[in-house]
């Protein structure tokens, strides 16, 4: 960033601009044209367009393919987790869902899109003796959350604690205050506790292998009929356990005959 000289955009390359490609130390020439990322001095990226003229999109476009190629040094996760940003960007913005195809392998989905977030705020619902309103940081986006952890968690406890939301849980309100998700929680008939992570970051995406989560929305009556259970202190579904890139998701203070909700 300390590199770049002005403002960034996308132009049509007139063919004078200054551009050395990655790896080498000579100006290259820019044919007339092109399109290009820039800073107010260099070439910052130059894009190739190889969209075929029978398939463009225009206005009537409902349904799209995104392709998207890595470099040799690469791994198959970073091309994966790039590709996840670029769908899950284009549906908060245009609405839809995706869905990722890989060549050799079959994806089963999972219904919910879980992901890690920092509690940020925490406050006493003013109509519910039972309910926090939590503020919540998923990395890219902000929210609030309505949550029953009054009688487990003080509102010291919660600060700052990374927990695990469902994200594309249909939006509810209760007792007058909406909720933009939902988190979970181990329950044992007599303690709750959150699932939770320690080296994950806000926004990182929680799942099961061999499965890809879904970003369809999600009524509550749905997610009720899904078993997450309670083993060994982590959250345990189609006997897969839930992990982020990093580490597996554990479960606070209950046993394990608990059911995750």
């Amino acid at each position: 960033m300390s590199k770049i000289k002005g403002k960034i955009r996308f132009v049509l390359t007139n063919g004078s601009e200054k551009y050395v490609p990655l790896g080498g130390n000579q100006l290259e020439k820019v044919e007339a044209g092109e399109y290009a990322c820039v800073d107010d001095e260099h070439i910052l990226c130059r894009l190739d367009v190889k969209q075929s003229e029978y398939t463009k999109a225009d206005e009537n476009t409902k349904s799209v393919m995104v392709y998207v190629q890595c470099n040799k040094g690469n791994s198959d996760e970073d091309l994966k987790n790039s590709l996840n940003q670029i769908c899950e960007n284009i549906t908060k913005f245009c609405g839809g869902s995706y869905k990722i195809l890989e060549e050799g392998k079959s994806q089963k989905q999972f219904p919910l899109n879980l992901k890690v977030a920092k509690i940020l705020n925490v406050e006493n619902h003013p109509n519910a003796d039972k309910l926090y309103i939590l503020q919540i940081d998923l990395g890219t986006e902000k929210r609030q959350l309505v949550a029953g952890l009054k009688w487990h968690y003080s509102n010291s406890e919660l600060l700052n604690k990374k927990i695990i939301v469902i994200t594309n849980l249909k939006h509810a309100k209760l007792r007058g205050v909406e909720s933009q998700g939902m988190l979970l929680a181990g329950d044992d008939g007599e303690h709750v506790g959150v699932l939770t992570v320690d080296k994950s970051e806000a926004g990182d995406k929680v799942y099961i292998e061999g499965y890809e989560n879904a970003t369809k929305e999600l009524d509550y009556d749905e997610f009720a009929k899904l078993i997450i259970s309670v083993k060994n202190n982590h959250a345990v579904v189609f006997d897969k356990e839930l992990k982020t890139d990093k580490e597996i998701v554990r479960v606070e203070k209950v046993r394990d005959v608990a059911r995750v909700r």
